[in-house]
């Protein structure tokens, strides 16, 4: 950037909030990570003096890893070769509410019992599937849609006890 006498220097935060609370205390003098309507939320919610000078780029997907696996019971879903994605918006807010990240869901199907259901709601427009399966001895499941050989994830959490009872069954 030296056409525009500017020197970049990439920062590494842990947390998504940080590079917003880093800017408002001055440590910062920019940052490019979000899009508008998160900033205008964390601008109304905690009461930042920060304000938009320019549009970045933006990537929308969040490209996990790759699956190399077999049949999946219970949704007859073949999961071979698969991407995972998701929202860098939507894995912000699951992180918030569910404390773990949406890349997550790529582990549940590591479990070799896992099991993949249809869960559709007229009112999600779209076919949706939840896996089921334990990752640590934990049981997790992780919402997603199939975008042709891709699965991308909405949401990944702990499961219910409902969740629970169809993993057991036989």
């Amino acid at each position: 950037m030296a056409k525009h006498d500017l020197t970049i220097e990439t920062i590494v935060f842990n947390h998504y909030t940080q590079p917003n609370e880093a800017l408002e205390r001055g440590e910062i003098d920019a940052n490019a990570f979000q899009h508008l309507p998160y900033l205008e939320n964390q601008i109304k919610t905690q009461g930042y003096k920060i304000v938009p000078v320019g549009y970045t780029g933006v990537w929308p997907i969040g490209k996990v890893r790759e699956h190399n696996a077999e049949f999946h019971p219970a949704g007859a879903e073949w999961i071979k070769d698969m991407v995972t994605e998701f929202d860098p918006a939507k894995d912000a807010a699951n992180l918030t509410k569910h404390k773990v990240s949406l890349a997550f869901g790529a582990e549940i199907f590591g479990d070799p019992d896992h099991i993949v259901i249809k869960t559709e709601r007229e009112r999600d427009g779209e076919k949706r599937r939840k896996v089921i399966g334990k990752v640590a001895n934990r049981l997790w499941t992780g919402v997603h849609v199939m975008r042709g050989k891709k699965i991308r994830f909405i949401s990944v959490r702990r499961s219910n006890d409902g969740e629970a009872r169809i993993y057991d069954q036989p």
